[in-house]
């Protein structure tokens, strides 16, 4: 107990000793607090405890801004909530000045929650230093790749690359970018189990002596998982391309390959080791569980997105370590010892519904790949037959009454001279669980040459077990590479039963004591951008911050399904909220601060908050209001941030699939005896709509969330009381119809015809920003409805109300909104919040938003006019001058140094 306390004093002098605050009473890092790791075309920047499981930031302290630049010019910043980030890419070479070695410097700040930056920090020495990474190209003589190539895809002559069945082929692939280090992103789209998964071209050998994987990895999140599996047991049959393991590592699930050991990793604080054994089942051998090793973050290694770790794996028959930054995370003694000193490597990474978790797409990254021990004796030519990420029901081509024929024709445009060794690789899926997926007369034809398909095998599991219909299985047929040809090459697949397959490619081995020929890579698996070899990743939409209201009264909305859940409101209501960027983060690596913040009461604006001088790299606040102002009845509030590109944010509840730009509402019942109107409650009882739509017979959708949940009836509209802004839809054939009610005179403002680009005539606004919404409904081939919502604001002093809607998709039960892209005639059609700097609130409201970790407010009133007033006041701060509360820093401080206690 005494040392206890002698730690937790010497903690708490070291830890204050640390921390300096400015004249304005704002965090300021100190030299002694600043740690700089200089690597190969990267630095790794840390401050302040940057080990600290919970990265607790010091009080009114949202996050950090990092400035930076070649020599003296800091033209380049960044933010993050962490405190520890990877600063690059960094040349040998200043881009400026030609000088070398390019000394680049960096400077710290606080940011508060109101956007005040502290006083920066003095500037850091970083540079490019590539001796730890040339040390490892030496020691790694089995495999090694540092990825320092120009933007584009992986060497091909590195590196296979396959997928599941699953995966959206526009959103999973991997890719090199111009910060020199690699990349995998991976979307689920056809069925909820997404591989992305890359091969090295050559066999692990550690036969008779403790092997060593190294590579740097930022790691996988929520419902992401990131693997490295040591395929043993078949390496002879043939590498694998893929794995069968699909069913999160249930133990109970048999799946192959067998014989297959596997490092897994999920989120900031979880890693383990797990063995596939030679029956197919799955068994956890250890964990960071806290039963003998503790989480990764509560061991001072937080997996952060974006920020690359140095891992190193040391492995023999029966022991195996892991260490990250030097540090032991987890060790493991097999018993019985493995079954095999050999292995084929597969760098997984596994998305497990990737939507279901409110992500688009996730991205890991990683780079300086290898292994030591015996390098590969030859040299391998791959040729993708099929150059996409699909898999192909082998029955689409042609079909002579007894068997399905896959029909594929490819091109080899090098010399195959010398080549040793050919195989035809092909990943396969079932379509039911028939249990029929092979038979004995399968053959596949090359160039006219028969060649049996092999029994699906591995280890002692079952044929019938191997090829499932989520986890696809890797067959391999050895040919005579006599049988290829330069030029224009042919396949056939002739199988009795129904699969479906992927992967397809055809590998050709050439021994590396001649030259093999020259080898012309294939273009990537993917077809996000057919046209060239690398995908344009800006086309892929951005992610916006994740934006969730934590609290309505005393209720946590973590609870509750919003959408089917109405909160009773009676007098003062506090809204807690967040806004946060993992989201952000594991799609594009990049947090860009929140710049704007809204809160929408009944689909207009309550609160507007414009954030400067700085954006925030994140935002936790309260807002209080009296919802007295309004009137008995339904109401929605919903909360929306911008980031300073105007990306919208995303809605964030658990299991929502919820997107950028997505609109969810919490519903309030205020029941405060008030028969005041406010707005959208006084609209007429009903009228007819005109049917001016051809084809089909009309039916009107009224919607109160733009999610197409309503009535319907023959062009009438049922009587009030309607909640929130009232947007309706009919459909009729092929035609679509679309009419905006205003909800000041109850008229409606325009209807007409659209199909799937039109432009809307001008349409009059009665208030400075109008709210509203548009719901677009058209008959599926099928003939169920399909719908489209977006929500958006008009300013009436612009001269031109002409705007355009493009659908951009749809759903086929309505359910769910999606969003309508605008493309703007004028840029002063639809109101820019970005560009406003003012801030807005409506009706008698006080609201107070203040850190949960800050000891500044920023307070805005207007206390006259009725909701969605024209009023505006602007945001006024006061800053504390004054150190924080010997009281609250010290409670604070006591609680980071006894965290620590568990790093000991």
């Amino acid at each position: 107990m005494r040392a206890i306390l002698v730690v937790l004093i010497v903690g708490l002098i070291s830890f204050a000793a640390g921390l300096t605050q400015d004249s304005n009473g704002r965090w300021v890092v100190t030299d002694s607090e600043i740690y700089v790791f200089n690597d190969d075309h990267v630095s790794t920047l840390k401050w302040w405890l940057p080990d600290d499981p919970v990265q607790q930031n010091p009080p009114g302290v949202t996050g950090w801004k990092i400035t930076w630049g070649e020599e003296d010019i800091f033209d380049k910043n960044l933010l993050t909530s962490y405190r520890i980030i990877n600063v690059q890419p960094l040349n040998q070479v200043c881009s400026s000045s030609g000088a070398n070695p390019c000394i680049y410097k960096a400077y710290i700040q606080s940011i508060d929650i109101n956007g005040n930056l502290g006083t920066p920090s003095n500037s850091t020495i970083l540079v490019h230093n590539s001796t730890r990474v040339d040390n490892l190209r030496q020691q790694m003589t089995g495999f090694f790749d540092d990825f320092n190539l120009p933007a584009g895809p992986l060497n091909e002559a590195l590196w296979n690359q396959a997928y599941s069945n699953c995966v959206n082929e526009n959103k999973t692939f991997s890719f090199i970018n111009s910060q020199l280090h690699a990349h995998n992103i991976i979307r689920d789209e056809y069925c909820d189990r997404g591989m992305n998964v890359l091969r090295p071209r050559a066999v692990f050998d550690f036969s008779g002596r403790t092997g060593t994987v190294v590579f740097d990895l930022d790691g996988s999140f929520k419902r992401d998982f990131w693997y490295l599996d040591w395929v043993g047991s078949d390496v002879a049959q043939g590498p694998y391309d893929t794995v069968g393991h699909a069913s999160l590592d249930v133990t109970s699930t048999i799946t192959g390959p067998a014989n297959t050991l596997r490092i897994k990793q999920n989120a900031a604080g979880s890693l383990g080791i797990l063995f596939v054994n030679n029956d197919g089942y799955t068994n956890d051998l250890i964990a960071t569980d806290w039963s003998k090793y503790i989480p990764l973050d509560w061991r001072g290694r937080m997996l952060i997105p974006n920020v690359r770790r140095r891992w190193v794996v040391h492995i023999n028959t029966t022991y195996m370590d892991i260490y990250i930054d030097e540090l032991e995370v987890l060790s493991y003694t097999f018993d019985p010892p493995l079954p095999f000193d050999k292995a084929e490597l597969l760098w997984n990474e596994f998305s497990y519904n990737t939507d279901k978790a409110n992500d688009d797409y996730n991205v890991i990254h990683w780079d300086n790949f290898g292994f030591d021990g015996p390098q590969s004796p030859v040299a391998t030519h791959n040729y993708r037959i099929i150059n996409d990420a699909k898999f192909y029901i082998l029955q689409t081509h042609y079909w002579d009454g007894t068997t399905k024929i896959g029909n594929w024709t490819f091109n080899i445009p090098d010399s195959l001279v010398g080549a040793t060794a050919a195989r035809v690789f092909f990943s396969t899926n079932c379509i039911d669980w028939s249990g029929n997926y092979w038979f004995v007369n399968d053959t596949i034809v090359i160039n006219g040459q028969s060649y049996y398909r092999p029994q699906p095998q591995s280890g002692g599991i079952a044929s019938s077990m191997l090829i499932q219909v989520l986890g696809p299985h890797t067959e391999v047929i050895h040919i005579d590479p006599a049988v290829l040809k330069t030029g224009e090459n042919n396949l056939k697949f002739y199988l009795k039963y129904e699969i479906s397959a992927g992967n397809i490619h055809v590998e050709l081995d050439f021994p590396k004591t001649l030259p093999p020929p020259s080898y012309t890579p294939p273009p990537p698996p993917f077809t996000l951008n057919p046209s060239t070899a690398f995908p344009n990743f800006t086309t892929i939409e951005p992610v916006g911050p994740g934006a969730v209201i934590d609290t309505i009264g005393t209720e946590a909305t973590w609870m509750y399904d919003l959408s089917q859940t109405v909160f009773e409101i009676e007098g003062n209501l506090t809204l807690a909220f967040t806004v946060q960027f993992l989201e952000a983060l594991q799609a594009s690596g990049k947090n860009l601060g929140v710049k704007i913040f809204q809160i929408w009461m009944d689909k207009s604006v309550l609160l507007f908050q414009k954030i400067f001088p700085q954006a925030v790299p994140s935002y936790v606040s309260t807002f209080t209001f009296d919802t007295s102002q309004f009137s008995d009845g339904y109401h929605e509030v919903f909360i929306l941030a911008y980031t300073p590109d105007c990306t919208p944010s995303l809605p964030n509840y658990f299991q929502l699939h919820g997107h950028t730009g997505d609109y969810y509402p919490a519903r309030l019942n205020f029941t405060n005896g008030n028969t005041v109107n406010s707005l959208n409650s006084t609209l007429v009882s009903q009228f007819t709509l005109p049917n001016n739509c051809t084809g089909g017979s009309l039916v009107t959708y009224l919607s109160d969330e733009s999610n197409g949940i309503g009535y319907t009836g023959n062009g009438i509209l049922p009587p009030p009381p309607y909640s929130g802004f009232l947007p309706v839809a009919i459909y009729g054939g092929s035609s679509q119809w679309s009419l905006l009610v205003n909800p000041d005179n109850t008229t409606v403002i325009q209807g007409a015809c659209l199909h799937s680009e039109q432009a809307i005539p001008p349409i009059p606004v009665v208030n400075n920003i109008l709210m509203f919404s548009v719901l677009l409904a058209s008959e599926n081939t099928n003939g169920s409805p399909i719908y489209a919502s977006f929500l958006g604001t008009l300013d009436k002093n612009a001269t031109d109300t002409t705007a355009k809607w493009i659908v951009s998709g749809y759903l086929t039960t309505p359910t769910n909104s999606f969003n309508i892209d605008i493309v703007q005639d004028q840029a002063s059609v639809i109101n820019n919040p970005c560009n406003q700097d003012i801030t807005k609130t409506g009706g008698q409201i006080t609201t107070t938003t203040t850190s949960t970790s800050s000891t500044s407010t920023s307070t805005t009133t207007s206390t006259s006019g009725a909701p969605n007033s024209t009023d505006h006041t602007t945001a006024t701060s006061k800053d504390h001058v004054s150190a924080a509360p010997f009281t609250s820093f010290a409670l604070w401080t006591l609680a980071i140094v006894l965290s620590h206690l568990l790093l000991l």
